[in-house]
């Protein structure tokens, strides 16, 4: 069994995006993958995007940052 948290915000400015990213960051390597090595692997990550979903018309958002488990 695992203990899992999922967390979606959305920020302002990019130095609070950075801050919450910095403080997740230093978790990840606390944190597992899943089956790791099979089909059902599942990999923790943490993605900064510039989000653009209160556009007009709305666009897709644009990765800026991946991490993942390894």
């Amino acid at each position: 069994m695992f203990y899992r948290t999922r967390i979606d915000l959305a920020f302002t400015t990019q130095a609070d995006a950075l801050k919450a990213r910095e403080k997740a960051l230093a978790m990840l390597p606390e944190a597992v993958t899943i089956n790791p090595n099979t089909p059902q692997e599942e990999r923790g990550f943490i993605t900064v995007e510039r989000c653009f979903h209160d556009e007009d018309p709305s666009l897709d958002c644009l990765v800026i940052e991946h991490h993942q488990t390894t």
